[in-house]
This record gives C-alpha cells, sequence and structure tokens, in this order.
C-alpha cells in the first residue's frame, strides 16, 4: 500500500511501516493503533483508562437513584435483537464464566432472586415452555427420549442388583458430588441395551454430563469413559 500526502508538493510515497510509526497508540490504552489524527480505536473512547468512572465508585445514593430510574424500564425488541445478534456463536471464555459466576455467588438465592415470592404468569410459562421444546432444548437428541425402556428396567429386582453392585453410589471417577441423588444411566445411551455391563449408577448432575449436556465433553466421550470403568471391573 502507498499513501501520498495531499500537503506535499512533492507528493511523497510513505511505505506501511512508516503509516505505522506515525498513527499513535490508542489511548485507552489497548495497545492497538489508530487511525492518523484519532486518539482513540473506534469504541474505545470509554474503556480502560481513558473510562471516566476508572477507579472511582458512586455512593449509595447515585446508585439508588440509577436503580429507581431503570427500574421497570425495558429495552425496545429492535435493540434487544441486536444485543441477541452480536452475542450469537460467540462462546464465553472461561475466565468470562468464571467472572460471571463469582459476581452472581449468592445474589440470586433465596429472598435475594428477583422472583422470589413471585409467580409466573400462565401465558409466560406457555412462552417460556414453547422457547424450549423440540429441536429448540439444547437436550434435543431428534426424539430421542420418547423411546421405550427395555422391560428389565422395571423390575424392581433387577434395579436393586445394579444399586447393590455399585453401592448406591456414583461411580464416575472423576465426580464432583454435586448431587447427592443416584440414578441408572445407559452407558451406549440405547434404552432397550438393558445389560448389566451397559448400566452404571451415576449421580444425577454426572447423568446429565454424560448426556453432553453440559461441559466440553460430547456424548461418544463419557460413554468411553465409563465403558474404561467397566471394563476395569472385570
Amino acid at each position: 500500500m502507498t499513501i501520498y500526502h495531499k500537503s506535499s508538493s512533492n507528493m511523497a510515497e510513505i511505505n506501511d511501516e512508516s503509516v505505522k510509526k506515525l498513527r499513535r497508540r490508542c489511548e485507552c490504552g489497548c495497545g492497538g493503533r489508530v487511525r492518523l489524527g484519532s486518539r482513540f480505536i473506534s469504541g474505545h473512547n470509554l474503556k480502560g483508562i481513558s473510562h471516566p468512572w476508572l477507579g472511582k465508585n458512586r455512593s449509595a445514593g447515585t446508585k439508588m437513584k440509577i436503580s429507581k430510574k431503570l427500574k421497570g424500564s425495558m429495552a425496545s425488541q429492535e435493540t434487544r435483537e441486536k444485543m441477541s445478534k452480536t452475542r450469537t456463536g460467540k462462546p464465553r471464555s472461561k475466565q468470562a464464566k468464571e467472572n460471571i459466576s463469582k459476581a452472581l455467588k449468592g445474589k440470586m438465592v433465596g429472598s435475594k432472586h428477583h422472583m422470589f415470592g413471585k409467580e409466573h404468569k400462565s401465558e409466560t410459562i406457555a412462552k417460556m415452555s414453547d422457547k424450549k421444546r423440540g429441536h429448540n432444548n439444547p437436550g434435543w437428541k431428534g426424539g430421542k427420549s420418547s423411546e421405550p425402556y427395555c422391560k428389565e428396567w422395571y423390575n424392581r429386582d433387577f434395579k436393586e442388583i445394579i444399586f447393590e453392585r455399585d453401592n448406591y453410589t456414583c461411580q464416575n471417577t472423576i465426580c464432583k458430588r454435586a448431587s447427592h441423588l443416584v440414578v441408572r444411566h445407559h452407558i451406549d445411551g440405547n434404552k432397550m441395551n438393558c445389560c448389566p455391563t451397559n448400566i452404571i449408577v451415576l449421580c444425577r448432575s454426572c447423568s446429565a454430563i454424560a448426556e453432553g449436556k453440559i461441559g466440553g465433553l460430547s456424548r461418544y466421550d463419557w460413554q468411553r469413559h465409563y465403558e474404561l470403568i467397566m471394563e476395569r471391573r472385570d
């Protein structure tokens, strides 16, 4: 790329490296270079060290005034759609998830929850249900949940044999003990395959994770993990 300075009578040529040297760093502190004649990269004028509230705290009174002013106000449908589009297809980083988790810890429980003591309207419940129905549900597996179980699955003696064999405890070697309730889990995902070696006892949390609904591992990864656990028993 070649750039000419119109102010120069000789139209002096300046190569890319020279242009980079002329472009100053963004004043927000990000380290990026701005366009000639600018102080900030577009949108960075309220970031980092350039933000007027950096290192400052609003008083309790000011926070209360802001809260009262915003209470009940809602963004327009157009604004919400724009916000949704900017997030679509952009998974949060591990650090971002940890930051959100820390910020919300203890703030969404009991009387602190925004729905504490309230009930959703029947129309709201219906809308929420429709949004999570069928292929819109993150746990959707093509209608697999409606498949029938094998006859042995409902046999009380068979159920007790499996639980006793696994000592009524989660058999996942890396279980975080997030749940104390245990269930039976089909390792290969086939509900008709009720061979004892294909059924393992897991806590409800590990069972949900094994379906590939939560966490970074796929259902196949968890299937192989539990197959190895069963193989080591033999």
